[in-house]
């Protein structure tokens, strides 16, 4: 063999082993391009899911908080309605006529009476309160006696009942509020159900 048959083998086999070594790397790189790729979409895959989980939550987070603004506002409604009810009640007590007045009025002072009173009203309720009223009442009264006093107050109608220094007020809106436990679940329910 000569030195030229030698180089030329020298040099076939060099780009044989170059042709292999580039196809490998070309191989080795599209593997690794592959498994890239595949990576990157199961990252994207990941991401996405974790973002769509992410977003349920906040939606279902929005969506309860939307829920309990509106539960919120209407009980504030509800609670409005009520408060206007029981005003109007209020309101319609200091407008019932003499005869019906006076026979509530009676009612609470004999419940309400103990020992030696006297009843605070408003201007506008002294005629309710006259010798009549009051002699029919302490007749009913069992030891005790109430008397007018020339002391008026502010009250929307009803009175207060004052003994040695201590008020007990039975104002209307006074014994609404009072009531007003005990009727404003029966209220709310005849206003909304």
């Amino acid at each position: 063999m000569n030195v030229q048959t030698i180089c030329e083998r020298i040099v076939s086999d060099a780009r044989q082993d170059a042709a292999k070594t580039l196809s490998e790397a070309n191989e080795r790189g599209q593997a690794i391009e592959r498994d890239s790729d595949r990576r990157i979409e199961e990252e994207r895959l990941r991401i996405l899911k974790r973002a769509k989980a992410e977003g349920e939550a906040e939606r279902s987070n929005m969506l309860r908080m939307a829920q309990l603004d509106e539960k919120k506002l209407d009980l504030a409604m509800k609670r409005q309605v009520l408060d206007e009810t029981f005003d109007t009640v209020v309101r319609g007590m200091a407008l019932l006529p003499d005869d019906r007045a006076r026979d509530y009025l009676e009612g609470l002072l004999l419940e309400a009476a103990e020992g030696e009173c006297r009843i605070l009203v408003r201007q506008s309720d002294a005629h309710l309160f006259d010798e009549a009223f009051l002699a029919r009442v302490n007749a009913k009264l069992r030891g005790a006696h109430v008397t007018l006093s020339d002391e008026r107050r502010h009250i929307p109608g009803g009175f207060i009942l004052e003994k040695d220094g201590v008020e007990i007020n039975c104002a209307y809106d006074a014994v609404v509020r009072q009531m007003r436990d005990a009727l404003e679940a029966d209220a709310a329910r005849a206003l909304f159900e």
